[in-house]
């Protein structure tokens, strides 16, 4: 998770706390069974930190869902249509200077071997102006680019251009650069 120092992990439901966790946290569970955990600590930014595209806090356009993604990280990923202007928006990221790192995924039916594709990804950040990047054509992608965020709160737009239809966006991630 990228924590340091003193992390603590609270168990919701059995109202257990533990402190200094440092190697990791396990939970035996039966079958069906689940876990509710808070975990707390303070952030190390020289590993970065990951902001799932399908947290409930992000703001979608209208034409923008969460979708199942099997291949995706988490399961599920944000779908924006590419002929259309839909957005997804990352809210309250708390840094500064960062490169930021964004995984992607074409739909099951995308064809790598398609040439012409001119998939991209605007970008904004805050009120700056809009960056516009490729997105390789592969069924994975990942794609690295600086940019410079202000100390505080930002909020990260993304609207995706293309002509094979669907953009699927698991994560935004943040790095020192």
């Amino acid at each position: 998770m990228g924590l340091e120092g003193c992390v603590t992990v609270y168990d919701v439901w059995t109202h257990q706390n533990h402190v200094g966790v440092s190697q990791g946290y396990a939970v035996d569970l039966a079958p069906h069974e689940s876990a509710l955990l808070k975990v707390s600590g303070k952030l190390d930014w020289d590993k970065g930190a990951s902001y799932a595209a399908v947290w409930p806090g992000n703001a979608l356009s209208s034409d923008a869902a969460i979708s199942e993604c099997a291949d995706c990280s988490y399961g599920y990923a944000v779908r924006l249509p590419g002929q259309t202007h839909s957005e997804l928006r990352f809210s309250g990221i708390d840094v500064d200077t960062y490169s930021l790192s964004i995984a992607y995924m074409y739909p099951p039916s995308y064809d790598s071997d398609n040439s012409g594709d001119e998939s991209k990804v605007e970008m904004l950040i805050d009120d700056t102006e809009p960056v516009i990047y490729p997105l390789p054509g592969y069924r994975h992608g990942t794609i690295t680019v600086e940019r410079t965020l202000h100390k505080g709160r930002n909020s990260v737009l993304l609207r995706v251009m293309s002509t094979k239809g669907a953009i699927y966006i698991e994560s935004l991630g943040i790095a020192r650069h």
